[in-house]
């Protein structure tokens, strides 16, 4: 080989190396196939038998090959990509794009010695499975230099594919092979009904465009195929019902559009066009009162589930965890319908729910419901691997009732509340409602009525164990108020109530009140009287932020219906159990790099904290024992008065003697360990009666849902005047009963001390299933060891106090200085009287209450107090709480976590098994 081919072989060499270097930096996999150089058609038919090859040409413009919702599109273009390229050079592209995993990319290049180059992007960190609303954009930092912008709607697919110089290569819509226009018309209308309620503007203006072509195309079909099809929509209201509402909500609609749309709409039943109009009434009735339709609920929930699914990915296969979302009407089944004849009311004690259909056996139309309320099934994807299913019961304030209640609507709830108790599912219940029905030809057969759904709500949410969460997002007045109580106020129901900022709870109404407390005011007078009282009108009597909230009787506030759905589908994440199960199970979340790791260091720092009784933040503490990567911890009752007051002991008491009433307990639903967990953080001082009221209700709120953990320093409860005169009893016997009757693992970690009644209401004799863990160095004791010493041992300390020999030797001392001083008297000529005067002043110097004397006492006392502390302390700490098994385990701070996630895993595998025990 001569110098000047050696020369050209070691820069060829050294370009590669460099070309090498800069593939991998970019993620990219290249290889060197040995192909013809025949246009590269061995490789389309090597995928042509994996798949279906639709349509195309691969050197006119493009190929797309499609199998089971996957795209791979070909396109041939001449193109520089490389710095070795002197001239464009013919590259195949093949993009391969599945919804549900991220898109690939490889090129196929002629090249030197009829070789092709494979390039293929190892970058799939990115997903556009949860980006249906934006445009993302992929490869654009890679070798190829290939913009591809895709959009993700529904089940289809849209893609602009640009090179590096925004020049525009490529167009795809999966939805374009279609052949038949109208097959392809009502496709595009369904898509433009979904991206319109989903308000995906982008998209819905896109498919307008694609249906005015299509409605141009069809019109210049000849007339008896378009009449044929006009029959054919009288057999499907759905297709209408797509039609009607293009023609109403698209913008900017073009003439010819506008009259051809007429045309086929008129060939249609009037009746139908009326019902349509219908819908569009209730629409724009909710809109005017800045409410949402009832109908609109189920589509705003699997929106905030599509979010929640995008925001926390499963770390799992999404195709074998695939679940489908949907929402399916009830009705009342005719054959079970029982009518009063005297009222003309359905009964409201009959009744059997059926999903709702027309009179063509299809499920029915949105807004012909025949009472104020919707009923129906909702499925959603949360990825919790397994369907999350549930009752909605949804009030409709548009509906001819206007939002009153009558013995139909309580029919359809209590016939609700009964299909959840037989299917073993929990109620939603977006609760809006201006009470009974109040009218000249009926009244009381609706409060008896009322009354029914009271019973059924006590019979199957209390006795039965059905969870009813309550969404109250307008106003709830009477009957409903009472209801939500019934269902998720009193302390033993399982259900969450979630108020919005505008929502109210009444029990009547500002003018009402107004009218029923001045009599005497003329019902003109009436009216601003009532807002000069109530400024803020029904919010006054029953709002979330003066009443609800701080009375703890809400558990959580959303700043409005959406932030509602999302706090409602967190806490079934949280809180939802797969068919069978008796308690939740672990959720496959997916811990990315990025996701950190559990702050060990933290944990241990705040527990040093609070036995060494310092200001600590119980907040970071939970914080650390949170999951990496996991949602968020659901807050409940965040703003119960108190709960922003205090950081650390709060065991201060008042100069008058009464203590803070005020409760300071933190309640949130989690996952530690991946474990959905029911976390109580009582305040690190004594229990207020709402702070043991508060802990009795999440243990109950928890109990057959999932498991429960009580962390805290249990010193007690208050016991001055005022919290007994607060129901200081009931509410710590409450707690023992929530223990009593939980079903499902409960904790205890006692991160310093528990003492005396806290330990009696938190002792593992009350539940089998109760298992206590304690920090080293905590205490588990009668009484503290302040209040032991100071007041149980005092006379105690005190009489060998008084036997002390510094005391006696004191004593000692000042007699023998007595003694010197009266002999010196004696020594002198004084009158008898003042001799007697001196002796007296002497005695009195050697007397056990001189100032001195009890300087020296209180001393002694305070040495021994100190000294039998510690042995109390000694005595009664973790290690005796072993030998007698009032705990289960000690562990050291550092070893917390690791130490309870064990103990809880263990906990619920027993658990699992005593249940299957028992019911064989």
């Amino acid at each position: 080989m001569n110098l000047k081919a050696k020369q050209c072989e070691i820069k060829k060499e050294s370009s590669k190396k460099h070309f090498i270097e800069y593939l991998s930096e970019n993620h990219i996999i290249y290889k060197w196939l040995e192909l013809n150089k025949e246009e590269h058609k061995q490789i389309i038919n090597l995928k042509s038998n994996k798949f279906i090859n639709i349509e195309g040409d691969l050197f006119k413009e493009f190929i797309c090959l499609k199998k089971d919702q996957s795209y791979l599109i070909l396109f041939l273009r001449e193109v520089t990509l490389s710095f070795q390229d002197k001239q464009p050079i013919s590259t195949l592209y093949e993009l391969t794009i599945n919804k549900k995993k991220s898109p690939s990319l490889k090129l196929y290049r002629q090249h030197h010695d009829n070789r092709l180059l494979l390039i293929h992007s190892t970058d799939l960190s990115k997903s556009i499975l949860n980006n249906s609303d934006q445009s993302v954009c992929f490869f654009k930092d890679s070798y190829a230099e290939i913009q591809v912008d895709i959009h993700v709607f529904e089940s289809e697919i849209f893609i602009d594919i640009k090179d590096k110089k925004a020049k525009k290569l490529l167009n795809f819509s999966s939805i374009s092979f279609l052949k038949h226009p109208f097959k392809k018309l009502n496709y595009h209308l369904k898509l433009y009904i979904s991206s319109k309620v989903s308000e995906n503007s982008k998209i819905s203006l896109l498919i307008q465009n694609e249906i005015e072509r299509l409605l141009d195309e069809i019109n210049l079909l000849p007339l008896q195929v378009k009449k044929k099809a006009a029959d054919n929509l009288k057999k499907s209201p759905s297709e209408i019902a797509a039609l009607y509402y293009f023609y109403k909500s698209a913008p900017n609609l073009r003439e010819n559009s506008q009259t051809f749309l007429n045309q086929m709409l008129e060939t249609n039943s009037k009746n139908f066009i009326q019902s349509l109009d219908c819908i569009f009434n209730h629409e724009k009735k909710a809109q005017d009162n800045s409410l949402i339709w009832a109908y609109r609920i189920p589509e705003l929930i699997e929106r905030c589930a599509t979010k929640f699914r995008s925001t926390y990915p499963l770390k799992v296969n999404r195709i074998e965890h695939k679940v489908s979302s949907s929402f399916v009407e009830l009705d009342l089944d005719p054959k079970t319908i029982q009518t009063n004849s005297l009222t003309g009311l359905i009964n409201h004690n009959k009744g059997e729910l059926i999903p709702a259909k027309n009179e063509y056996g299809q499920l029915r139309s949105w807004g012909q419901n025949r009472v104020g309320v919707v009923v129906g099934i909702k499925i959603d994807d949360l990825n919790t691997g397994f369907p999350v299913k549930r009752l909605l019961i949804i009030g409709d304030l548009t509906h001819k009732g206007k939002g009153t209640i009558s013995a139909n609507e309580c029919a359809y709830i209590n016939a609700a509340i009964r299909y959840a108790h037989k299917e073993n599912i929990p109620i939603d219940w977006f609760a809006t409602s201006f009470g009974v029905e109040i009218s000249q030809e009926r009244g009381v057969e609706n409060l008896d009525a009322s009354a029914s759904t009271a019973r059924a709500i006590i019979r199957y949410a209390h006795s039965k164990g059905v969870i009813i969460n309550i969404i109250v997002d307008s106003v709830s007045t009477g009957a409903q108020a009472y209801w939500n109580a019934l269902a998720a106020i009193l302390p033993d129901t399982r259900g969450i109530l979630i108020m919005t900022s505008k929502s109210s709870m009444i029990l009547t109404g500002y003018r009402a009140l107004v009218a029923a407390l001045q009599s005497h005011l003329h019902s003109l007078d009436i009216q601003q009287a009532a807002k000069k009282i109530y400024p803020d009108g029904l919010k006054c009597l029953g709002g979330y932020s003066n009443v609800f909230g701080p009375n703890g009787e809400a558990m959580c506030l959303a700043s409005n219906i959406q932030e509602a759905c999302e706090i409602l589908l967190l806490h079934h994440y949280y809180s939802a159990l797969r068919k069978g199960d008796k308690i939740a199970t672990s959720r496959p979340i997916n811990i990315s790099k990025n996701s950190g790791t559990v702050n060990i260091d933290l944990i241990s720092k705040e527990i040093q904290n609070i036995q060494k009784g310092a200001i600590v933040k119980r907040e970071l503490l939970l914080e650390a024992l949170q999951t990496p990567g996991s949602p968020p911890a659901l807050v409940l009752w965040k703003d119960a008065v108190g709960y922003q007051k205090a950081s650390c002991n709060e065991s201060k008491t008042c100069r008058s003697g009464l203590m803070s009433q005020d409760p300071n307990t933190i309640v949130q639903e989690m996952l530690i360990g991946s474990q959905p967990t029911m976390v109580i953080f009582p305040p690190l001082g004594p229990l207020t009666p709402a702070d043991s009221l508060l802990v009795a209700k999440a243990i109950y709120k928890a109990n057959r849902r999932m498991p429960v953990l009580i962390i805290g320093n249990l010193s007690g409860f208050n016991s001055d005047p005022l919290s007994m005169e607060n129901h200081q009893l009931s509410s710590g016997a409450q707690i023992a009963r929530a223990i009593v009757e939980h079903e499902g693992p409960i904790t205890i970690i006692i991160l310093g001390r528990l003492i005396g009644g806290t330990f009696v209401v938190f002792s593992k004799q009350l539940n089998p299933t109760l298992k206590i863990m304690a920090v080293e160095k905590s205490h588990i004791q009668v009484v503290g060891a302040q209040v032991a010493v100071k007041v149980l041992f005092h006379k105690r300390i005190l009489n060998k106090a008084k036997q002390d020999d510094r005391l006696t030797n004191f004593i000692q001392r000042q007699e023998e200085i007595n003694n010197i001083q009266n002999q010196t008297i004696q020594n002198h000529t004084y009158e008898k009287s003042h001799h007697y005067q001196v002796t007296s002043n002497a005695a009195q110097n050697i007397s056990p209450m001189s100032k001195e004397y009890e300087a020296n006492l209180r001393k002694i006392i305070e040495e021994i107090e100190f000294q039998e502390r510690q042995a109390y302390e000694d005595y009664h700490d973790t290690e005796r709480a072993l030998k007698v098994n009032a705990i289960d385990i000690e562990c050291a701070p550092n070893n917390l976590y690791d130490a309870f996630v064990q103990m809880q895993e263990k906990s619920l595998k027993e658990f699992i098994e005593s249940s299957q025990t028992f019911e064989e």
